[in-house]
């Protein structure tokens, strides 16, 4: 485990819901190639705050290196409407663009 990994869980113990902390824990185990681990850190920071709209975009990219391509397309359509609710006009864009990806490489 990385020190930054220790650090940021350690912080973590101080607030559990501390939303920016899930999502850096979560693109910490995504470098390392976690990607079982990060899925779930990507799943925590939506539940505590829905409006970070930033961790959908991984998750889906986690999926998708998981070869679980549905999932990730699904992932991906929850998190455009996230991202719609909250006025994320950044992540509507990232989001689309990687769906749009997705999608039509079925074309």
């Amino acid at each position: 485990m990385s020190e930054r990994l220790e650090k940021l869980l350690a912080m973590l113990e101080l607030d559990p819901d501390d939303g920016f902390c899930l999502w850096a824990i979560a693109q910490e185990h995504h470098g390392a190639g976690r990607l079982d681990e990060a899925i779930q850190f990507y799943d925590r920071v939506k539940t505590v705050d829905p409006s970070q709209c930033y961790a959908w975009f991984p998750k889906a990219r986690a999926l998708q290196s998981l070869g679980m391509k549905q999932e990730s397309i699904d992932e991906l359509r929850q998190g455009l409407e996230a991202a719609r609710t909250h006025q994320d006009q950044a992540a509507m864009g990232e989001i689309q663009e990687f769906l749009d990806e997705l999608a039509g490489a079925d074309a």
